[in-house]
């Protein structure tokens, strides 16, 4: 029995080593040399591959591109967003600056209107004992007499405070109502609202009554005669030892006040 012969290349089985020489002659030739459709096979192959490489870079550079647009654009509305903001925001400042002042105004208003009320009040008042009058250290009474008080009488220091006292509260119709008993222990006395006589040591109940508010027009009248740029030493010195004094309704305004009365 004769054995069969394949073919290395292609598998191919024959009968006899003849057949099988004369076929490996063609057999190598057309498995070494690619044939005419394997070539056109291979070219677009490599052209499809170049194609979508290409299409990959135009969309990779089209998304970079709109990338960019977007994050502009972002940009530039937040800009247009923070700018809207803060002219909202200065817009609503100046609005409740305006509400402030109009509230304040209304309120200083209110305040005229219920002194304009008190003033023509024709209530009448309680019979006095006596046809003296009587004191009024009232609120209302003391801050209408400190707008009296004048940057003059400022300047004069405590004798300054003791005429603006003596002239605006002590004094009614030309009668002085607040007298002074004993100049040395600076003894006072006045009739009370309801007609009876009271004394003030020291002066006390005066000047609890009419410190707060008098401090405040000093305190107006230092502020804007202060200039410390402009001011040497001596004469902020000055300026702060008139203010000291002035606020301090001690031993010289008692004095000033007694002499004042009893001239």
């Amino acid at each position: 029995m004769s054995s069969l012969h394949n073919c290395s290349q292609c598998e191919t089985t024959f009968t006899t080593y003849r057949e099988l020489s004369r076929h490996m002659a063609s057999c190598e030739k057309r498995i070494r040399r690619p044939t005419k459709s394997n070539r056109t096979t291979e070219v677009l192959d490599e052209r499809y591959v170049n194609r979508l490489i290409q299409q990959k870079k135009d969309y990779e550079d089209q998304l970079t591109q709109l990338r960019n647009e977007y994050h502009t654009n972002l940009q530039v509305q937040r800009r247009d967003y923070e700018t809207k903001l803060n002219e909202y925001k200065y817009q609503s400042g100046l609005a409740e600056a305006e509400a402030r002042f109009l509230r304040e105004q209304l309120s200083r208003t209110d305040k005229h209107q219920t002194q304009l009320l008190r003033l023509s009040d024709s209530r009448p008042r309680k019979q006095k004992k006596s046809t003296s009058q009587s004191l009024d250290l009232s609120e209302d009474r003391i801050n209408d007499a400190v707008t009296a008080y004048t940057w003059e009488q400022y300047e004069q220091g405590p004798d300054g405070v003791a005429e603006w006292v003596v002239n605006q509260l002590l004094t009614v119709d030309g009668e002085v109502i607040y007298t002074c008993t004993n100049k040395t222990t600076k003894r006072f006395v006045f009739l009370n609202d309801e007609g009876n006589r009271e004394v003030d040591e020291q002066a006390k109940k005066l000047i609890h009554a009419i410190k707060e508010p008098l401090v405040g027009r000093m305190g107006v009248f230092f502020l804007e005669n202060e200039d410390k740029e402009r001011d040497s030493k001596p004469e902020a010195k000055r300026k702060q030892k008139l203010y000291q004094s002035n606020t301090d309704f001690g031993t010289p305004f008692l004095k000033a006040l007694v002499s004042r009365l009893r001239s």
